[in-house]
């Protein structure tokens, strides 16, 4: 994609190069006249020559220019319709603008094979298969393994090698990073290998020295079992066609290591019925500071450990549900937030005391002002 994107001559002096094919040809000086990939303005430049060839087209194409400006990733779209017939319309527009400023879209892929019908199979995404698992006929798109013939999204994770059943502080690190989950789909999943490197991280373990052998056991079993993730498959899609009325709930809780929340999409039927949808999650382990408390038994809820903790529980679920709102190109009929446990109720009550965490009242505010309309 960068190299569609030409720079203005007064600029093109900032991108000049020494060049010569063997060495015993004389160099010669050469300026680049397209966006270069490796620079730091690459990214910004080819992005906003995208917006604005999106801004140029918007009254020929509207429906194409705003997936442009709402959906691509760098060189990566990732979009859709409800009907069959609405997402190839906005495919053929999405080809003809993009077409208008020297960008031609390749690599497709879809759920339905009529999307692919008159695209060269030169241009259509090449499907992975994997002898190691059942894992087969998958996408990779942005960092996610997406199953298009039956539209859902799947995770891979290669088994344990040997050399790490007495791994080091850098090796867990080095592993945990390996799971990529940005929805978080796995977060009670990955708040475990989380909660681990905390644990390393009090007791001052050092980089290259094999974790302590309590530790080891939990590591072994966490992740021997991680790779029966990939058994599991979870729906892109979170509404559904008979659906007379969405909602968003979102649940949080905490517990005394860590805390975390989920965002649910709930399709209410004509008859009554629902179907239940996971859209994302968040775990997050609690803070160190936090741990290392001395709590008395006859402490207020303010002064108590789980209820600041399902404070931050719900103020993540505020922000969580406000990126879901914000994300989603759609309306709910209704945004449900709900604390699992009850304790936080006597925290929230504490805000009319004087006494109180200085950041009750604070949280309390943010999460009003993230979600004033919630139930």
């Amino acid at each position: 994609m960068y190299r569609q994107v030409l720079v203005h001559e007064q600029h093109r002096k900032f991108q000049r190069i020494l060049f010569r094919k063997s060495g015993s040809e004389p160099l010669k000086e050469i300026e680049l006249k397209t966006v270069t990939y490796g620079t730091s303005a690459a990214p910004f430049l080819a992005t906003r020559s995208l917006n604005q060839l999106a801004d140029d087209e918007s009254d020929a194409f509207p429906k194409a220019s705003a997936a442009v400006k709402k959906s691509f990733y760098i060189d990566n779209i990732l979009t859709g319709a409800n009907t069959l017939d609405e997402a190839v319309s906005l495919q053929k527009d999405l080809i003809a603008l993009l077409l208008r400023g020297g960008f031609g879209l390749h690599k497709w892929c879809a759920n339905h094979p009529r999307l692919l019908e008159g695209i060269p199979t030169e241009a259509q995404e090449k499907q992975m298969h994997f002898e190691d698992s059942a894992i087969n006929g998958v996408i990779k798109t942005l960092g996610l393994y997406w199953v298009p013939t039956e539209d859902q999204i799947m995770f891979r994770v290669l088994p344990m090698d040997e050399g790490f059943r007495k791994p080091t502080k850098r090796q867990v690190l080095s592993e945990t990073a390996k799971i990529f989950d940005p929805l978080g789909l796995l977060a009670p999943t990955v708040v475990i290998p989380k909660l681990l490197m905390q644990h390393l991280w009090k007791d001052k373990q050092e980089w290259d020295e094999q974790i302590p052998d309590e530790l080891q056991h939990i590591w072994n079993r966490f992740r021997s079992e991680l790779p029966q993730i990939g058994t599991e498959k979870i729906d892109r899609r979170v509404t559904t066609d008979d659906a007379v009325k969405l909602q968003l709930h979102g649940f949080a809780d905490a517990s005394g290591v860590a805390y975390g929340c989920c965002v649910y999409m709930r399709n209410v039927k004509e008859d009554g019925s629902a179907d239940i949808k996971l859209i994302c999650g968040k775990s997050r382990v609690a803070p160190m500071k936090e741990l290392q408390r001395n709590v008395k038994p006859e402490a207020k809820p303010a002064e108590m450990t789980i209820p600041r903790l399902e404070l931050c529980a719900a103020l993540l679920l505020a922000r969580q549900m406000k990126a879901v709102c914000d994300a989603l190109d759609m309306k709910s009929d209704q945004v449900v937030l709900a604390m699992v446990r009850l304790q936080n109720r006597a925290l929230l009550a504490a805000t009319t005391e004087g006494r109180m965490w200085q950041n009750v009242p604070n949280h309390v505010m943010k999460i009003h002002q993230l979600q004033p309309d919630a139930n």
